[in-house]
């Protein structure tokens, strides 16, 4: 998934809407709010098949605010779509049925939201922006389509090579670092070592 988000942070960018973690959620950027403007998040598929819907899921706390109508676009223009309440059941996924087209691109644009404003670190009140905690696309048979594997993901390697490294300085050099972890190290806070990726002796 990618889309513009209110922060940097993982966290809260669009990849959070995609991660299978509902604590998580994509927050679109504050200037949406002015004057309503659509945010937009984009899915993009591992290759072309037939999607009959979608699972949309809020966030379980009150922010990001909750969309109550979005538009989604397989390719062949928007569909519109009214999302229930959940004040009974926060952060309930709901289905949203849609008229089914093979496609590897499915954009979802939020049309409007409940206002629900907030004190910002500042002290000021604010208009917060909406965003989504999951979005799941749903293939003929009714279930998702590619799904996140945490499992899997948990035991994938991350590699950051010496082009991209930490930079450290000792005795007037530039020392490139890298690193080698996964993301189960990092899911679990765990330590991270940069490695020099010279290994000769720096005389200090």
């Amino acid at each position: 998934a990618h889309g513009d988000s209110d922060a940097v942070d993982v966290l809260g960018s669009a990849y959070a809407a995609t991660d299978g973690d509902p604590a998580t959620a994509w927050t679109a950027p504050q200037r949406v709010v002015q004057h309503k403007t659509a945010p937009t998040l984009t899915l993009t598929l591992p290759r072309p098949t037939e999607v009959t819907g979608l699972r949309l899921a809020p966030s379980r706390s009150a922010l990001p605010v909750h969309p109550t109508m979005v538009a989604v676009n397989l390719g062949d223009g928007p569909q519109i779509a009214q999302l229930q309440p959940d004040s009974a059941q926060p952060g309930r996924a709901q289905t949203v049925p849609l008229k089914p087209r093979v496609t590897d691109t499915v954009t979802i644009s939020l049309l409007n939201w409940e206002d629900v404003i907030d004190r910002n670190a500042l002290g000021f009140d604010q208009l917060k922006s909406p965003g989504l905690a999951e979005v799941a696309v749903l293939g003929a048979d009714g279930n998702p389509i590619a799904p996140a594997d945490a499992a899997r993901n948990r035991s994938r390697k991350v590699t950051v090579g010496c082009d991209r490294g930490p930079v450290i300085a000792v005795a007037g050099r530039f020392v490139h670092t890298t690193i080698h972890t996964s993301v189960g190290a990092i899911l679990d806070d765990a330590p991270v070592a940069a490695v020099p990726c010279e290994r000769d002796p720096i005389a200090l």
